[in-house]
């Protein structure tokens, strides 16, 4: 993989996610993060928050953020963003802290 195609990758703001989307972007690959939130702002804002936690440091144009959902039909993502990707990172899950 050269290093301006992109990885799309799921979870960043996860524990497992975070440190593996850390070393990714330091080796300085492009990664386009398919994260759950309300707005791109809050996004961008709580993934560059989780990746400042896990000591990353990274040109900010080799991290995309888009909103998604695993949940959802394809990711709840248009096809568009497929675009320039050359690998598929899946690092999300579903977790239900509750006691039932």
């Amino acid at each position: 993989m050269n290093q301006t195609d992109s990885i799309l990758m799921t979870g960043i703001t996860g524990s497992l996610g975070s440190v593996l989307a850390g070393r990714i972007l330091r080796s300085g690959h492009r990664i386009r993060a398919v994260v759950r939130e309300q707005s791109r702002v809050k996004a961008l804002a709580r993934t560059k928050q989780i990746l400042d936690i896990v000591e990353t440091s990274y040109n900010d144009q080799n991290l995309e953020v888009i909103l998604g959902d695993v949940c959802q039909e394809n990711i709840g993502i248009w096809s568009k963003y497929l675009s320039g990707v050359s690998s598929i990172i899946h690092c999300a899950a579903l977790l239900d802290f509750t006691d039932n």
